[in-house]
């Protein structure tokens, strides 16, 4: 995932370092889920010190950190709830076999049956975890 440095300064100015730091971390695990955030996932320890991370090197104004340890919590939140490492790779253009699963039309991207049911799948699968910890 590459970050715009201006866009980046711009909205943390109008928002914060925090949550452009949660919208990161949102980004990289909607590109490897198919569209889940940090919201469909348990409020953990690994979430928190991520996004402490996050945080820290975006007040540093450095955008590749960021983005490289945002990609990284994303993927060691996922692998805590039991997400398919083979969905995974290991940079930060990560996308999933069922984000690449997609077809355009005149409205835009659209996603695939196959897709739209492995997101589903394990949007319920994290739901019945997050639950289950409760």
């Amino acid at each position: 995932m590459k970050l715009n440095p201006e866009k980046v300064m711009a909205a943390i100015e109008q928002h914060g370092a925090r949550k452009i730091g949660i919208k990161i971390i949102d980004i990289a695990i909607g590109r490897i889920t198919g569209g889940l955030g940090s919201a469909d996932l348990p409020d953990t320890s690994t979430f928190a010190n991520g996004l402490d991370a996050v945080e820290e090197a975006l007040n540093e104004k450095d955008f590749d950190g960021a983005a490289r340890i945002a990609q990284e919590t994303a993927e060691e939140m996922l692998a805590d709830e039991g997400f398919p490492t083979d969905l995974m790779e290991s940079n930060t253009k990560s996308i999933s076999k069922e984000a690449k699963e997609t077809k355009r039309d005149k409205k835009g991207t659209k996603e695939t049956k196959e897709a739209k049911n492995e997101k589903k799948n394990w949007s319920n699968i994290i739901s019945k975890n997050r639950e289950n910890h409760r």
